[in-house]
């Protein structure tokens, strides 16, 4: 979030109109000034807060550590937008000619506050997960001996900001090279090339193309390497075979046991790799660590990826037409400073509807990720035992009952509770009750499959409705 408030704040005129609206203010000298100070007061803050915290929890008090490294995040975030959009840090950012230069000198408050509230964070984190009841199949680890705060920084800054940093990144630069080469063009062979680049023909393009890469992308952003031939390998590969999942590789994502994840990355086999973190592979069971693959592989058979994609063009048009009817409805004599917080609030409500939209879309996919996934794991199981389990109108058993231990199996190694829900994803208990019902509810499959449907019909027909009023009223 902060890295997209940090972008737009130089891709918008919102910065520059939030920071003229405030009186008194100078040149970039009184800008830099005032940044500093709400950064020492934030490190102040954090200082004061993360050893408060420490203390609770070393004289014995239950610390939430979760909760506590949370509202640091939240903290972060917030500070983050205070420089950039009122302290004028964005305004002063777009003074520069470069897109590129103007987003990376946009998101240095970021990288320092992050990185302030990663060093702050350290031991609370560490705290928190040497505080973890290990189950009996998991590997006891001294988190505190494991790495240096050090090595925690560079970790998180490499898997939680590059991983974001680099897509955005390399789509500015591609808009750069590629408008300098469009003008130049332009002016040898007489052509509109403004036609391309006002209508941000070269940002989508920029987009395809780290979907295309994402694969080789993610791969060399995060720490991975090969996992080794093996039955587990072996036993992956068929299983892959069975529900045509093709992939370049299956690599290890070396998290020093931080991170119990998989993910899929890439749309064309050739470029698309699996992988899967350290921790899954020390805890959970050949079984288990199948029916993750089953789930991840749906994203890539479904084709979720461009519907999520086609979600997020389709609620970021609908989005910028209703905001721009919201804003012609402030009254033209209101003054300069209430009409920008008023701005800022029809922003931050349609920015708000247009997540909780795409959270509906994200939380139904996973939830038919997870079908797929128990579909997939019950006929590899039943095939591998001479059995052929299959019932159009319900889910099968066996693999319900799989991928929900699977679901359970996650929330226990990331211990956090089944019920905690996240925006994107739902919460774990909801998904497998979904899963129960689908296998013992006849006729519960089937109207589960028309809801997905209606959901995409509806994502077709407004970005249908997007297109038409764009030609009708450019």
């Amino acid at each position: 979030m902060a890295i997209i408030i940090s972008m737009l704040a130089v891709r918008t005129d919102i910065t520059d109109s939030i920071y003229l609206a405030i009186p008194g203010r100078s040149g970039w000298l009184d800008i830099i000034t005032v940044c500093l100070l709400i950064g020492m007061a934030y490190t102040l803050w954090l200082f004061v807060y993360t050893g408060i915290q420490l203390n609770r929890s070393r004289s014995g008090h239950n610390t939430n550590y979760s909760s506590v490294i949370r509202r640091a995040r939240l903290v972060t975030v917030v500070t983050t937008a205070v420089i950039v959009l009122i302290a004028g840090w964005g305004q002063l950012c777009a003074g520069f000619e470069n897109t590129l230069v103007q987003e990376l000198a946009a998101i240095i408050p970021l990288v320092v506050l992050l990185s302030l509230e990663l060093i702050f964070c350290y031991k609370l984190d560490i705290a928190m997960r040497n505080n973890i009841v290990w189950n009996s199949t998991d590997t006891a680890q001294n988190y505190n001996g494991l790495w240096s705060r050090r090595e925690y920084l560079i970790y998180h800054l490499r898997h939680n900001l590059l991983i974001v940093l680099a897509p955005l990144l390399f789509i500015s630069l591609f808009e750069d090279i590629s408008t300098r080469a469009l003008l130049t063009l332009a002016d040898k062979f007489d052509f509109a090339a403004d036609i391309i680049i006002e209508n941000e023909i070269l940002s989508l393009l920029g987009v395809l193309l780290i979907f295309i890469f994402a694969g080789p992308m993610l791969s060399r952003i995060w720490k991975t390497s090969p996992l080794p031939e093996g039955p587990l390998r072996k036993e992956l590969e068929e299983f892959c075979q069975s529900v045509k999942l093709s992939y370049r590789n299956i690599l290890i994502w070396h998290t020093w046991g931080m991170t119990a994840n998989a993910a899929v990355t890439g749309i064309f086999g050739p470029l698309r790799y699996i992988i899967v973190s350290d921790r899954l592979l020390a805890t959970m069971s050949p079984t288990q660590l199948i029916a993750v693959f089953g789930h991840e592989a749906a994203h890539i058979r479904l084709r979720h990826i461009p519907w999520l994609f086609t979600g997020v063009l389709t609620l970021a048009a609908t989005g910028s037409v209703l905001l721009n009817y919201l804003l012609e409805l402030i009254p033209e004599q209101t003054p300069a400073l209430l009409a920008e917080i008023s701005s800022l609030i029809l922003l931050a409500a349609v920015i708000t509807g247009g997540i909780m939209l795409f959270s509906c879309l994200s939380r139904h996919l996973e939830r038919q990720a997870d079908i797929f996934a128990a579909q997939a794991i019950g006929q590899y199981e039943s095939s591998l035992n001479g059995n052929n389990e299959t019932d159009d109108d319900k889910l099968s058993t066996i693999g319900s009952a799989i991928m929900s231990s699977t679901l359970n199996r996650l929330a226990i190694t990331n211990n956090i509770s089944p019920a905690k829900s996240s925006w994107r994803h739902g919460s774990l208990s909801d998904r497998m009750a979904l899963l129960y019902e689908l296998a013992v509810i006849p006729g519960a499959l089937a109207s589960f499959e028309r809801k997905i449907k209606l959901i995409k019909l509806a994502v077709l027909a407004l970005l249908l409705l997007n297109i038409v009023l764009t030609l009708s009223f450019p």
